[in-house]
């Protein structure tokens, strides 16, 4: 539980997502593909045997999410030029919440969603029930005319471009990325940095504002955040697309699920790829759809799971409209790398059932106003949080950190017996 506070004062999802199913229509899913053939002897395996079918060891939703977004995320390019690498299918006899009519179209409604921030999922790549007597299954296959050059070519005249779009278009693919923010580094490139780099400023960050300065009142520290107080879990990720970013975030996902609350509270999944961190739109469409699948008439994931968003670029919003980007408060949510924080559901609800959503709010705009926004823009850009390491919040002195001890003690003491 990285910042339970978050919860309290949490931006809903910045568009209201119409949910349509991949084949298009409800009837589709019963419309289904031919049945699948089956190996002789069929063994647990997350690998596909040669006729390209994986019998997927899954059991709960989230597993069943990451075998999905790990399958599509191999039909990247090179895998798209292969003309031998057409199809896989993917049965899962153990995962027994798919097997519910609900959850099943559920899944195919997340997947259509995710479409709008994939680079290949929905044009190249599709996914479509199919049937295996009484298990689900799915098919993920690249679509018709997309192996690299043997692309089919279309023949309507009105599709091309006149030459001097053309010639827009080439120039602007030629033009860098412009930064959201002015406090991006002019020669940052943290596709070079070694993952220990990342994690040593994202842990400088938490343990300098998260927990420091107070912003969570449920951090301790880099390491320990939580009710009970448990362990933090930093994923460093080098997703450069929506499909490898969707397999890491499920990965984090099942691997918290699983996790006992003490060895693992929460989790900071880093997207540390550049395109995350220059497009703030995109990283919020993909935090849309992570947030679409929690939802109670989706995946349900809501009763397991709360998230919160963090990003170098972050403003707070008032209603549809953003604040102001420039105020001190925007730096609760202002991380040195796009970040999504796992948070468990039981805890939120704890903190939320003794923790004033206002009290939080006007103490974190209180203290960050006092640190100063030109001060947080500056530490931000540097990365460099060691002008505040000597005013560190006092705990005991400031009421809404205060109760938040005394309900760490509680959590802590009852996890114990």
């Amino acid at each position: 539980m990285m910042c339970l506070s978050f919860l309290l004062l949490y931006f809903n999802p910045m568009f209201n997502v119409v949910a349509v199913l991949l084949a298009g229509s409800t009837e589709a899913l019963r419309a289904a593909a031919p049945p699948l053939r089956r190996p002789s002897t069929r063994v647990l395996s997350s690998a596909a045997d040669d006729d390209g079918l994986v019998v997927s060891p899954a059991r709960t939703m989230a597993q069943a999410l990451r075998q999905l977004w790990e399958t599509v995320a191999r039909y990247d390019e090179v895998s798209l030029a292969d003309p031998m690498d057409d199809a896989t299918a993917i049965v899962f006899p153990e995962c027994a919440p798919l097997r519910s009519n609900r959850i099943w179209a559920a899944f195919f409604e997340h997947l259509e969603c995710c479409k709008d921030v994939c680079d290949r999922f929905g044009t190249k790549v599709v996914a479509m029930p199919s049937a295996d007597g009484e298990d689900r299954a799915l098919v993920v296959r690249r679509v018709r005319g997309q192996r690299g050059d043997e692309e089919e070519e279309d023949d309507d005249d009105d599709w091309e471009l006149s030459p001097e779009l053309a010639a827009k278009l080439r120039g602007l693919d030629d033009e860098e990325p412009v930064p959201e923010a002015a406090f991006f580094k002019e020669d940052d490139d943290d596709d070079d940095a070694p993952d220990n780099e990342i994690l040593a400023v994202s842990r400088r960050w938490v343990d300098a504002i998260v927990s420091g300065a107070g912003v969570c009142p449920f951090s301790v520290n880099a390491d320990n955040a939580g009710l009970p107080v448990g362990k933090v879990r930093y994923e460093i990720s080098r997703a450069a697309d929506a499909e490898s970013a969707y397999a890491a975030y499920w990965h984090e996902v099942d691997l918290i699920q699983t996790t006992d609350v003490k060895a693992l509270s929460t989790t900071l999944l880093v997207l540390a790829d550049r395109r995350w961190a220059y497009n703030l739109e995109e990283f919020e469409t993909l935090g849309t759809t992570l947030a679409q699948a929690l939802e109670g008439k989706g995946l349900g994931f809501e009763e397991d799971l709360q998230l919160v968003f963090f990003h170098p670029a972050y403003a707070f919003r008032d209603g549809r409209e953003r604040a102001g980007s420039d105020g001190a408060a925007n730096f609760a949510r202002r991380s040195p790398y796009p970040m999504v924080n796992i948070l468990r559901t039981k805890q939120v609800r704890d903190a939320q059932r003794s923790l004033p959503t206002a009290l939080v709010y006007a103490q974190n705009e209180a203290t960050l106003a006092d640190i100063g926004a030109d001060l947080l823009g500056d530490m931000l850009h540097k990365r460099d949080w060691s002008p505040i390491d000597g005013r560190r919040v006092d705990r005991k002195a400031i009421e809404v950190l205060r109760i938040a001890q005394d309900l760490m003690r509680q959590s802590d003491a009852a996890a114990n017996k």
